[in-house]
């Protein structure tokens, strides 16, 4: 009775009537309330004489079957959803390297109708160029099947070519490999970003070698005259006679040549040292040398630079005798960038240089009594150009390179340079150098 409610009589009805097979899918709740899926089928069986028709009735309960199916729909239509609105290009492809399906990215990006594409031979899409590269990764595909990450460009209809980004895969069907798997994605616009990149790199290279190839030969170029005018003014202000034509007028403009001469020289040393640093051109030429070659020319310019600001100058604990391994050129440059900085920003009391040898490690200690620094311009004291542009600081000039230059200097040397400060009490510079110190000293 439960199943003459669903439909079943009809279907018996009828099959009785013509002795033909008759069938019937249908849900059904059974009598505990669960919902079933049933196909029912039945058959007349063959008539014999004086005996009644017979009719064999078969149900089978096929709910599981049904709940799979309706899964593997479900499943299939979401495939079918993401593999059609997907921006990347997705297909298949044989072992024999025949396209077997495609989406539809593929058509919009390229022109190309699934007809057109379906069955050819997938090489026959890319540029000429490409097809060698392309048949020798299929063939390493056909002997190590496995995950490749592969450029190629890609043939339009319209005669174009893009560039694609293809990962592949190998496919499998009941654990034979059965073609490839794909996923292109469209780099073109990506390519051509990298192509302005790397054209904008070569071009501010060139640019950067051109400024620096100029900066030095500038620096050299002025070096030769500005050599002869300081030179000549020396003479000037040093070698006329008593008796000369107002000799201290002359003198007096002598004397200023030269400090302008001498000014505009370092400035041009500050400038050839930036842009040997920018290219990548300082070399540092470790010797072994004893601590007089460096503190002759140390100790001449704090002299001679007291006594023209009228101020004192005291050499503390500076052992010329110390034997080092070190670069005596950066290290004479790096104390004298920072002496002159003291001098240049101290008007009265001392500028005073200290050496401290522990172990290995040297360490120079260069204070003085001038203006100092600010904490909110401490910080940036190292970067290049950077200068304190208020206050009394800002009169003194220069282009605020010195400084960049020596920490760059002392960090080649694997040093460290640190600077504390207070305003008008003074500053302190400590430059360490760790293990230039040579064992016979220790």
């Amino acid at each position: 009775p439960p199943l003459c409610e669903i439909g079943f009589a009809e279907r018996y009805r009828a099959a009785v009537e013509t002795l033909a097979e008759a069938s019937l899918d249908t849900p059904y709740i059974s009598k505990w309330g669960r919902r079933l899926s049933l196909r029912v089928f039945i058959r007349p069986l063959p008539p014999e004489p004086d005996t009644p028709l017979r009719i064999m009735v078969v149900v089978f309960d096929v709910s599981a079957k049904v709940r799979i199916i309706d899964a593997l729909i479900a499943s299939e239509e979401r495939y079918r959803i993401v593999v059609e609105t997907t921006q990347d290009v997705i297909y298949v492809v044989s072992l024999d390297g025949h396209v077997v399906s495609v989406n539809r990215s593929l058509m919009a990006r390229t022109g190309w109708s699934e007809q057109e594409v379906i069955g050819k031979r997938s090489i026959s899409f890319l540029h000429p160029d490409e097809i060698g590269r392309s048949v020798e990764n299929h063939r390493r595909f056909l002997e190590k099947p496995e995950f490749e990450l592969n450029e190629f460009r890609f043939r339009c209809k319209n005669g174009n070519y893009i560039d694609v980004e293809f990962a592949t895969a190998p496919l499998y069907q009941r654990g034979k490999l059965i073609g490839r798997f794909g996923i292109g994605r469209d780099i073109t616009e990506r390519k051509r970003v990298e192509e302005e990149l790397r054209h904008a790199k070569q071009r501010a290279e060139a640019a950067n070698e051109a400024k620096t190839n100029f900066l030095m030969t500038m620096s050299h170029e002025l070096r030769t005259p500005l050599t002869v005018i300081f030179g000549q003014a020396s003479l000037l202000s040093r070698t006329l006679p008593d008796d000369a034509l107002v000799p201290d007028a002359v003198r007096r403009i002598g004397n200023q040549i030269c400090r302008s001469s001498q000014h505009l020289g370092e400035l041009i040393d500050d400038i050839l040292d930036f842009a040997s640093i920018e290219a990548g051109r300082l070399r540092i030429e470790p010797r072994e040398i004893e601590l007089s070659e460096i503190f002759g020319f140390i100790d001449s310019l704090g002299r001679n630079q007291a006594a023209m600001r009228g101020i004192a100058f005291e050499c503390a604990g500076c052992d010329r005798t110390v034997r080092v391994r070190a670069d005596p050129k950066i290290v004479r440059q790096v104390l004298s960038n920072v002496l002159s900085n003291a001098f240049k920003f101290t008007s009265a009391g001392r500028v005073r240089l200290e050496m401290h040898r522990e172990g290995m490690t040297l360490r120079f200690v260069i204070s003085d009594t001038g203006i100092g620094i600010s904490p909110k311009h401490l910080e940036r004291v190292f970067e290049p150009f950077f200068q304190v542009s208020e206050g009394r600081s800002r009169f003194f000039g220069g282009m605020g390179l010195g400084l960049s230059i020596t920490r760059h200097m002392v960090e080649q040397m694997g040093g460290t340079i640190v600077i504390t400060s207070r305003v008008e009490q003074g500053t302190v510079v400590t430059i360490t150098f760790p293990g230039i110190v040579l064992p016979e000293n220790t």
